[in-house]
């Protein structure tokens, strides 16, 4: 098991999205009540209501850095099985995006797929990755009120419908689960 600063192979749940994980930032501005950075014994370090930088790291610059070193210390691996964004965050805010296309671009320039999992779309027309290289999923749970910040779910599924047509690879996360009816209108989107 790698455990970097950014990079680190993700255990437990975590794991069945991918087995290489990149988490730059902690918590997040899209608001979610069910968010589980909020609840438990880490909710004090990962559930703040913007994301912050992770500690571990001096500034964006030392950020891209390690980085860097942990992708070249892992690139086989990461090119067989890819990296996803993020886990402590949504890797596609206004705040994370910029650090988030910084290493997205050193994986693509290093033949390195990679997974972006999102609840927003106010940069879908704007930001489109190499297609060999990237997959992008939307989180749907067919409950905007729970939500409050992020996009409604009906735009992210208008976002990848978009992307979908334009050829990229696309994915929906239909979780958590609220109730079985806003789950099955998700999944009748696929």
């Amino acid at each position: 098991m790698f455990k970097g600063k950014a990079i680190y192979n993700p255990s437990g749940k975590a794991g069945e999205y991918s087995s290489w994980a990149c988490n730059f930032y902690v918590g997040c501005s899209n608001g979610c009540e069910y968010c589980y950075c909020k609840k438990g014994i880490l909710a004090n370090a990962m559930g703040q209501d913007k994301p912050q930088l992770k500690k571990c790291f001096k500034n964006e610059e030392h950020a891209i850095e390690v980085f860097v070193k942990e992708m070249n210390q892992n690139k086989a691996e990461l090119q067989k099985h890819g990296l996803f964004f993020s886990f402590t965050t949504d890797p596609l805010l206004k705040e994370t995006f910029e650090l988030t296309l910084i290493a997205a671009n050193h994986c693509y320039s290093n033949d390195i797929p990679v997974y972006f999992l999102t609840k927003t779309t106010w940069w879908v027309n704007d930001f489109y990755p190499p297609k060999d290289y990237a997959a992008i999923g939307f989180t749907l749970t067919g409950h905007d009120e729970l939500e409050p910040n992020a996009a409604t779910n009906d735009s992210r599924m208008a976002a990848m419908r978009l992307l979908h047509f334009k050829g990229y690879k696309t994915f929906a996360s239909i979780e958590p689960i609220i109730d079985f009816q806003s789950a099955k209108y998700a999944l009748q989107f696929n």
